[in-house]
């Protein structure tokens, strides 16, 4: 996340659909700026830093036949998955709370699906708690899975005032219980 602070900086946001990817921009910082060699100094692991950091906020991992590389970015994006639920249920002053807005019924299918969620499609803030409820369908390691689950109830405890997500984050907590019972990636 090492974009975010010159994305801040330049752009005023966190948002990278009204910015820049953080993630890319990141890349640049530590690799066209050499910043990497003051951090790390094998040389060996920079593909596989650049590979994991390049791909933490995509939808997607993008293909590779270096398994070490895939590891790490599937390590990165749980861990982020996880720090961004906790910022949200811990952290009151950021705010995030439902509104009158209608949830897209597209995305709650989704939810309801048990599909992950592209952040280009989301048109309110009710979508967007929709949009953090889907990051449990990209997890790729059920260890994360136990500590997304209470992070999870703080943040819906937080967002939604109003009980409007509820059967959205009764599905999740199903889904959550059911994979650890299961101790397998769907």
């Amino acid at each position: 996340d090492i974009g975010r602070f010159e994305q801040l900086k330049e752009y005023n946001t966190y948002n990278d659909k009204s910015s820049i990817d953080h993630a890319s921009f990141g890349v640049k910082i530590l690799f066209e700026d050499n910043l990497i060699e003051k951090i790390w100094d094998n040389k060996d692991d920079y593909e596989i830093i650049r590979f994991a950091i390049e791909n933490h906020n995509k939808f997607k991992i993008e293909d590779t036949d270096s398994e070490r590389a895939l590891m790490h970015a599937k390590l990165i994006r749980d861990t982020d998955k996880l720090d961004i639920i906790y910022v949200q249920g811990y952290r009151d002053e950021l705010k995030l709370r439902s509104t009158n807005d209608e949830i897209t019924k597209e995305l709650k299918d989704s939810i309801m699906n048990h599909k992950n969620i592209n952040h280009d499609i989301l048109n309110n803030k009710n979508d967007s708690i929709i949009w953090f409820f889907s990051f449990v369908f990209d997890i790729n390691y059920d260890i994360v899975l136990e500590e997304l689950k209470q992070n999870y109830k703080y943040f819906y405890e937080t967002v939604d005032v109003t009980n409007k997500f509820k059967e959205i984050y009764e599905e999740v907590i199903k889904y959550i219980n059911e994979r650890i019972d299961k101790n397998v990636r769907n």
